[in-house]
């Protein structure tokens, strides 16, 4: 096995289709969210922050969520 092969990640599932997906992008993270804590419940809240100034500069850095709640008002 090459050092390639050694540390090359498989990603086995399939992107969602657009139908599948809640049409509420909070209720849709949090489905997200507790499958990532049930996977990987010591790096679920690990992500990458990236964002575009208007020049179009790109920038971009790792962030841990500390809390999310969701209410429905």
């Amino acid at each position: 096995m090459t050092e390639k092969q050694q540390i090359s990640y498989k990603y086995a599932k399939p992107i969602p289709d657009i139908d599948d997906l809640n049409a509420d992008p909070f209720v849709q993270f949090r489905y997200w969210f507790d499958a990532a804590l049930k996977a990987q419940p010591g790096d679920a809240n690990a992500m990458v922050l990236a964002n575009a100034d208007t020049s179009g500069r790109s920038s971009a850095r790792v962030i841990l969520l500390i809390n999310f709640l969701y209410r429905l008002f």
